[in-house]
C-alpha cells in the first residue's frame, strides 16, 4: 500500500515524524495482506484478508476510546469477533458492514 497527500493528522498512517505534506507515494510498510481500503479526510481504514480492521489518522473519526490521533494503523479491538465485508469512509465518518448484515458507524455528525 502506497500514501501521499495530506498527513495533519497521521491519516497516510506511515508514523510519526512524517511531514503533514507528503507529495510522492510512500510504500507504507505497516499493512500487509490488505483485501480493502478506505480513506476519508481525516483516517484511513484497511480490511486485512483475515477480517481484521485497522483504522489510522484523526482520533474524532477512528472510533478509538481516546484521544490520539493513530500515526500508525491499528487494530480496531471492537470489531476482532465480527466479519467484516465491506468498509467505507466518508469524509469526517465510517461505516462498516458485517457478513451477516450489521452496518456500523461513528465519526462526525456534522451535517446528519
Amino acid at each position: 500500500m502506497y500514501s501521499w497527500g495530506n498527513n495533519e493528522k497521521g491519516q497516510l498512517g506511515l508514523g510519526p515524524n512524517i511531514p503533514n505534506t507528503v507529495r510522492r507515494p510512500v510504500l507504507n510498510t505497516h499493512m500487509q495482506n490488505v483485501s480493502k481500503l478506505s480513506a476519508g479526510n481525516e483516517h484511513s481504514m484497511a480490511l486485512t484478508k483475515n477480517s481484521e480492521l485497522y483504522v489510522w489518522g484523526s482520533a474524532d473519526v477512528t472510533g478509538m476510546d481516546d484521544t490520539e490521533n493513530r500515526t500508525i494503523p491499528q487494530i480496531h479491538n471492537f470489531f476482532k469477533h465480527l466479519k467484516i465485508s465491506q468498509i467505507a469512509s466518508g469524509g469526517l465518518h465510517a461505516v462498516i458492514l458485517t457478513k451477516v448484515g450489521e452496518i456500523y458507524t461513528w465519526g462526525s455528525t456534522e451535517g446528519g
